[in-house]
């Protein structure tokens, strides 16, 4: 997969452009956690992006996402090991998932 990022703004970490040629399972390592804290969230949630233009494969991020889930895309560990006691290791990865897409079943 490629992902091509240009000029994205989010929170403190702005005019972010960057191209990636992923190839199975990719470290993002930033010691700031700006920038990698930026790239993740705009992946997982294409709304918080104030400005800028992400492209999966060459396709901007939004029509990408009418044709592939995001949980079947792209996942990310949490820095903090928190985990809730009363679910599984699947349901506490896809928590994050449930709770930004409450109205769409289709997304687990």
């Amino acid at each position: 997969m490629r992902i091509r990022i240009e000029q994205l703004c989010l929170g403190d970490a702005c005019n972010l452009s960057l191209e990636l040629d992923l190839k199975g399972s990719t470290l993002l390592y930033d010691p700031s956690e700006v920038n990698s804290a930026a790239i993740l969230k705009s992946l997982v949630d294409p709304d918080a992006i104030t400005r800028g233009r992400i492209y999966l494969d060459d396709t901007p991020l939004g029509l990408y996402y009418e044709e592939h889930l995001i949980p079947e895309t792209f996942g990310y560990v949490f820095d903090a090991a928190i985990m809730l006691s009363n679910l599984s290791i699947r349901e506490n990865l896809y928590l994050p998932y449930k709770i930004r897409f409450q109205n769409h079943d289709s997304v687990l």
